[in-house]
C-alpha cells in the first residue's frame, strides 16, 4: 500500500516527494558549489558535444559487428552457435561490469570511469578487426571472444557515465540531454553500418573498426580536457553507495521493470547474431551489401530518439513502452510468417523488420530511465546523483542482459537447431508473457497514464 501510494503521487509530479530528495542530496559543500558556478556555459555546451560524440561512436562499435562478423566468422569455420558466443560476449561482460560500476562508481571517480572506459573500447574495436588476419578457428574464436569481452567493460564504463556528466552541467534539461544521448547513439548504430560498407571494398575487413578504433581515442583525449572535474567527496559519501545497487535489483519493482525491458532486448542480440546470415542465406544478399540492408533501421532508431525525449517529457513515455513491447512481439510472429509464405522474404522485408526493430528498441530506452528512476526514489536513493546513476546501470544492465540471452540464446543456440522461423516464435511467446507482466504492474500501481521526470530530478 505504502509503494502504491509513493508511485501515485509521483505520477502527479507531488512536490513534497520532490523536496523530500532535495534533501538527500550531498553535494552541495561550498567547494563543488563554487566548481559549479565558475563552469562557464561555452565549456557545458561542450561537454555535452563531446558526450554526443562519445554516444554516437559507442553506437557505432555497437553495430558495426552485426552485419559483418556473422558472414566473417563463417568463412574462418565458426559455428552458428560459436557466432552467438561471439555476439554476446561483449554484453556478458557489459552485464557483470555493470554491477561492478552502479556499486562502486560515485562523484570522486566519474570522470575516471568514463575516461577509461571510453580508451578500453578504442582499443578492443580495433583489435577486433584485426583478427581478421588470424587463420584457422579455435585461436580465432578465443580471441574474439576475449576481445569483445574486454570492449564490454569499456562499454559499461563509457555509458554509464554518458548521462550523469551531461545532466550536470544542464540539470534543468535532464529529459532533453536523456534524449540527446540516445538520438546520438541512434545515429551511432546508423553510422557503423554505413562506415563498414563505404570502408570494406576500399580498405578490407579491418578498416572500418581500425577507424572507429582511432577516432574513439582521439574524443577520449578531447574528453580529458572537457570533462568536469570530480566532486570533492567525503569518505563517507564515497561509500554510502556500495551495495545499495544490488539491494535495489532486487526489489520486486525494480524486476517488474527490467525483465519485460530485457525481453524486448531480446531481439538486438537476435539481429546481431542470426539477421545477416539468414538474409544471406535465405534472401541472397551479399556482404557488402549488407551494411546498407541495416543502414534504415539505425535511421529510424535515431529519428525515433529525438520523438521518445519529447513524448517523455510531455509525459507519453508509458505510451512508448507499451509501444515497444506491442511491437516487438508482432515484429516477431511475423519473422515466423515466411515459414508458411516465403515469398514474403524479400530484401524490403528485411529492410522492413529491421526498421521496426530500431523504432521498438528506441521507443524503450528513455521510458526505461524514467521508470527505473521513479523505482529509485521510491527505494531510498541516497542522492540525486545516485538516482542517476542507478538508472544508467540499470538500463545497461537491461540491455546487456537482453542481448546475451538474444545472441548467444536465441540467435545462437535455439536457431541452430530449431531454425530462424521457429526461433521468432518462440521469442514471440516470452514477449507476451513479460509484456503482460509489465502491464499488470503498471496498472496495479497507477502508472498506465501520464508520467513525468520528477521535478527533483531537473532541479
Amino acid at each position: 500500500m505504502a509503494e502504491e501510494l509513493f508511485l501515485s503521487e509521483l505520477h502527479n509530479g507531488s512536490d513534497e516527494i520532490s523536496a523530500q530528495v532535495e534533501e538527500k542530496q550531498p553535494l552541495n559543500c561550498p567547494e563543488n558549489e563554487e566548481r559549479r558556478n565558475d563552469f562557464s556555459q561555452l565549456r557545458r555546451m561542450a561537454v555535452v558535444a563531446v558526450v554526443a560524440a562519445l554516444a554516437i561512436l559507442e553506437g557505432a562499435c555497437m553495430s558495426l559487428p552485426g552485419p559483418f562478423f556473422p558472414p566473417d566468422g563463417k568463412n574462418h569455420g565458426l559455428t552458428q552457435s560459436q557466432i552467438g558466443v561471439v555476439a554476446g560476449s561483449l554484453d556478458v561482460s557489459c552485464l557483470f561490469c555493470s554491477f561492478l560500476v552502479g556499486s562502486l562508481t560515485n562523484p570522486a571517480n566519474v570522470k575516471f570511469v568514463s575516461i577509461t572506459g571510453t580508451l578500453l573500447c578504442s582499443l578492443t574495436i580495433a583489435s577486433f578487426g584485426l583478427l581478421n588476419f588470424m587463420p584457422g578457428s579455435g585461436l580465432y574464436f578465443f580471441l574474439c571472444v576475449i576481445t569483445r569481452a574486454i570492449n564490454g567493460a569499456g562499454v559499461a564504463m563509457t555509458y554509464a557515465m554518458l548521462n550523469p556528466i551531461p545532466v550536470k552541467c544542464f540539470p534543468e534539461k535532464a529529459g532533453l540531454m536523456a534524449g540527446i544521448i540516445q538520438t546520438c547513439f541512434g545515429l551511432g548504430m546508423f553510422s557503423g553500418p554505413i562506415v563498414g560498407s563505404v570502408l570494406i571494398p576500399v580498405g578490407g575487413y579491418s578498416a572500418p573498426f581500425l577507424f572507429a578504433g582511432v577516432t574513439e581515442a582521439l574524443f577520449s583525449l578531447i574528453a580529458y580536457f572537457v570533462f568536469p572535474p570530480d566532486e570533492n567527496s567525503t569518505e563517507k559519501d564515497k561509500n554510502k553507495q556500495s551495495g545499495d545497487f544490488l539491494k535495489f535489483l532486487g526489489t520486486s519493482s525494480a524486476m517488474s521493470v527490467i525483465v519485460p525491458s530485457v525481453v524486448v532486448f531480446f531481439m538486438s542480440g537476435f539481429r546481431d547474431a542470426a539477421y545477416s546470415l539468414h538474409f544471406h542465406e535465405a534472401i541472397g544478399i551479399d556482404l557488402h551489401s549488407m551494411g546498407f540492408v541495416f543502414v534504415p533501421s539505425a535511421i529510424a532508431e535515431a529519428t525515433a530518439g529525438a520523438v521518445v525525449a519529447i513524448l517523455v517529457d510531455q509525459g507519453w513515455g508509458i505510451g512508448a513502452v507499451l509501444f515497444s513491447q506491442i511491437v516487438t512481439t508482432l515484429t516477431a510472429f511475423a519473422m515466423f510468417l515466411p515459414y508458411f509464405l516465403p515469398k514474403l522474404e524479400t530484401t524490403a522485408w528485411a529492410v522492413l523488420i529491421l526498421v521496426v526493430n530500431g523504432l521498438s528498441m528506441d521507443a524503450l530506452v528513455n521510458p526505461c530511465y524514467l521508470l527505473i528512476q521513479t523505482i529509485a526514489i521510491k527505494r531510498g536513493a541516497q542522492s540525486i546523483d545516485q538516482v542517476r546513476t542507478f538508472g544508467s546501470m540499470s538500463f545497461i544492465i537491461v540491455m546487456s542482459s537482453g542481448r546475451i540471452l538474444g545472441a548467444s540464446v536465441f540467435g545462437g543456440f535455439l536457431n541452430e537447431h530449431l531454425g530462424f522461423y521457429f526461433t521468432s516464435l518462440i521469442y514471440s511467446v516470452f514477449a507476451v508473457i513479460t509484456s503482460t507482466w509489465h502491464v499488470i504492474f503498471l496498472a496495479r500501481n497507477g502508472l498506465l497514464g501520464k508520467l513525468y521526470y520528477p521535478t527533483a530530478l531537473s532541479n
